[in-house]
């Protein structure tokens, strides 16, 4: 701020040539004339906001008479005694029509109906973000696509995930004709072939990433293991809630609910989980709120970055032998089917819903047999996870299982 401040009535003839400085219009109290060192002279609108002072600049004083910068004055004051803040409206306008704009609006509609919002919102904010945000996304074509695509060529499934973001926006940008936006320029760009992933841990394994867990944060281990002996998605263990969990059940409404930060579940459909009494015994399921909670009050996030730590503890540090959370959930759903449960179990305890006529009629809960087959996959891995010996008259833990 100039370090010259006046007041006095100003006319246009002073404007054009007064010093540097701050001049108060005495005529209009909020009304002020500055003038930079450089010449540089433009009026300033001066009010106040959730109790502190906005300096809104109106325009140059070489261009705007002083009668036309009152009369400005008098309307910007009327919308801030009505409530509105002109500087946010400035700052709207000049974003208006940006990819910036584009991605917020729907951001808020992806949290209504897309259930990995949050990881497709990280790719999004990571990979797009700081190169388009000030670009008109109607002007954004498909060589500016295969850009950060190609950037990424070293992590095929990465880049797959982060084109598949970016078209979700655009393709609803396209249905709902928002900001001129008639081109997805993601569509045409051929994904990175990859190989669908089958890794679950051997039985020789399953005691080395129990161990190992003990070396990475306290919560975040504690949360994988219960994503191994339950069986649950990641997603879900990181959100649970102790008001879900009632008679040593686990149940989990279908639909998100954004009050308790639950993002609901993949299918949309409620579904219950039993927790061994090895699992309850890690956690604490006494009041209300999130099991595991980060610093800040919400849910601890992802858990890849503990699993990678395990990984590199372990030297699995390739595509094919690094371990990911979902792995642990691919673990139990192999065990079950591995003892002989078969694959209706295994899909009925890992939410696996099927579309058929079977399904509409069938509304069993299969409560008791869920719980018995939970306690013995449970104590299976349990076993193999402490070094216990386990009996030979059982199945061998196979891999067949998404």
């Amino acid at each position: 701020m100039p370090a010259v401040i006046r007041r006095r009535k100003i006319t246009d003839t002073w404007a054009r040539k007064a010093p540097a400085g701050l001049t108060w219009d005495a005529r209009a109290p909020q009304l002020a004339l500055r003038v930079q060192p450089t010449g540089n002279r433009s009026w300033i609108f001066v009010y106040r906001m959730n109790n502190r002072p906005r300096w809104y600049t109106i325009g140059s004083a070489l261009s705007i008479e002083v009668a036309d910068a009152r009369k400005l004055v008098v309307g910007l004051a009327a919308k801030v005694a009505a409530g509105t803040d002109p500087m946010a409206d400035k700052r709207a306008a000049r974003t208006a029509g940006t990819f910036l704009v584009l991605r917020e609006r729907y951001l808020e509609y992806a949290k209504r109906k897309n259930k990995s919002w949050r990881q497709a919102n990280r790719y999004v904010l990571k990979y797009l973000a700081p190169h388009w945000d000030k670009l008109n996304p109607a002007k954004i074509t498909r060589s500016d696509a295969r850009v950060p695509f190609r950037a990424l060529a070293d992590t095929p499934i990465q880049a797959n995930q982060m084109a598949k973001a970016g078209s979700a926006i655009f393709s609803w940008a396209i249905s709902e004709e928002i900001g001129g936006v008639t081109i997805n320029p993601f569509s045409g760009i051929k994904h990175n072939e990859t190989n669908e992933r089958e890794r679950v841990l051997s039985p020789s394994e399953v005691p080395q990433v129990w161990a190992a867990l003990d070396d990475v944060d306290p919560v975040k281990a504690v949360a994988l293991r219960v994503v191994l002996l339950t069986g649950a998605r990641p997603g879900e263990v990181t959100c649970m809630r102790r008001e879900h969990i009632r008679d040593a059940w686990w149940e989990k409404p279908g639909k998100p609910d954004a009050k308790l930060q639950w993002p609901g579940m993949k299918n949309w459909r409620s579904h219950h989980t039993w927790l061994p009494q090895v699992v309850r015994e890690m956690i604490d399921t006494d009041g209300v709120g999130f099991v595991f909670e980060s610093v800040k009050g919400g849910p601890i996030g992802p858990l890849d970055d503990a699993m990678r730590e395990v990984s590199a503890a372990l030297g699995l540090d390739t595509d094919e032998t690094k371990i990911t959370p979902h792995d642990l959930r691919r673990t139990f759903g192999s065990t079950v089917t591995g003892r002989g449960h078969g694959r209706d179990a295994m899909d009925r305890l890992l939410a696996h819903y099927k579309k058929s006529v079977t399904n509409v009629y069938d509304r069993a809960k299969y409560e008791a047999v869920d719980r018995s087959i939970t306690e013995d996959v449970c104590g299976h891995l349990l076993r193999l996870a402490q070094g216990e010996p386990v009996p030979s008259n059982v199945l061998p833990l196979v891999a067949n299982t998404k």
